[in-house]
């Protein structure tokens, strides 16, 4: 039988149970997470096995098994399902075969820049916080909401994972909330724990704080608000609120969701400018002027030829206005200096002469 290489050395087989190993996704702490294919069915499942350490140690092992049985009696769409948990008849190796999430990681996305809109941000807090009330209606408290913990489908819906340190607890017989347990042992990622968990003390508000904390990096990038969250700003607030008794519970939260999320009123476009003429480039200018003045010129040359005194002396005349408003050109383009082709400037230059000198001889 073969094994593979785990990422930091580790052996793990080939096989377990009805299971092939292709590949690694990821390792925490205490565990390291398979791709495998269920050799009878061809599915691709996500295979949990505890790390070498683990598995000689009698209480983290008994922790893994335990895992099993919470998460797999959570049934709920935004949830990792657990298919089936047991322990390999030829290695005597423990495992948890469950849903694969083949969009990775939140704290993947977050890794790679992709941080969430407000409005993505709402939809994914609405499932989570069903998926936290159900939890909470079986019993059984989290105490480890991260972004590693928050996994994604194919279709990029989003699923609480790995219930390996969560609390099983009584309801209360009054009420609807969670008692609060107190552990010597404390439980989660420090950076997303309220100060009640610090003490060791958690209930069903201990998980509605560490997932508004995931949220905010989520859309921040940092797991406390550094800015404006948006429509999500009050309430992601209050959810982090350090007394426990003034945030909400995960169902007085999705109350607050149940409404879609307020789109802005649309701008209205700013009426359109007035069309403004604009002037006629100078050098354009400058050049209709030179070949009216020249067509002018030839004009009057055979109506003087032909002894049309009378028209030859109206053409002239046409011409003194003709030439003041060349020079009025002439002036504007240099002052905007809008031509730089120095070759046609000299040419035109020295048609302009020409017009001057037959201009002075007549």
């Amino acid at each position: 039988m073969g094994v593979c290489l785990a990422k930091n050395g580790g052996q793990t087989p080939k096989f377990i149970g009805d299971y092939e190993i292709i590949k690694l996704l990821g390792e925490g702490g205490y565990a390291r997470v398979y791709l495998a294919r269920h050799t009878t069915l061809g599915r691709l499942d996500a295979v949990k096995i505890p790390r070498e350490e683990v598995r000689g140690d009698p209480d983290a092992l008994a922790e893994f098994i335990e895992e099993a049985k919470k998460q797999a009696k959570l049934r709920h769409p935004n949830i990792v399902e657990v298919y089936t948990a047991g322990v390999d008849g030829k290695t005597g190796t423990p495992y948890i075969a469950m849903e694969y999430m083949e969009g990775g990681s939140l704290r993947d996305r977050i890794e790679r820049g992709k941080l969430a809109s407000v409005e993505e941000a709402w939809e994914w807090l609405k499932k989570l916080l069903d998926a936290l009330a159900h939890a909470h209606r079986e019993g059984v408290i989290h105490c480890d909401i991260s972004p590693e913990n928050v996994l994604f489908d194919s279709m990029g819906e989003p699923h609480l994972s790995d219930f390996g340190i969560a609390l099983a607890v009584e309801r209360s017989s009054r009420t609807e909330t969670l008692r609060t347990l107190t552990t010597e042992k404390v439980r989660g990622k420090a950076r997303y724990m309220p100060p009640e968990a610090l003490a060791g003390e958690y209930g069903e508000k201990t998980d509605v704080y560490m997932l508004a904390a995931t949220i905010i990096e989520a859309i921040m990038g940092k797991p406390y608000p550094t800015g404006n969250l948006g429509e999500l700003d009050q309430l992601l607030r209050q959810m982090m609120n350090p007394d426990p008794t003034q945030r909400p519970t995960p169902r007085e939260a999705l109350q607050r969701l149940a409404r879609p999320i307020p789109k802005p009123e649309p701008v209205p476009p700013p009426p359109p400018l007035p069309r403004r003429r604009e002037p006629p480039e100078p050098y354009a200018t400058l050049l209709n002027l030179a070949r009216v003045f020249e067509e002018k010129t030839l004009e009057a040359e055979v109506e003087l030829e032909e002894g049309n005194t009378d028209r030859t002396v109206k053409l002239l005349q046409t011409l003194n206005p003709l030439l003041q408003a060349i020079e009025m050109a002439e002036k504007a383009l240099k002052e905007n200096n809008l031509v730089k082709r120095k070759v046609k400037e000299k040419l035109l230059r020295e048609k302009l002469n020409e017009i001057k000198q037959y201009l002075h001889s007549i």
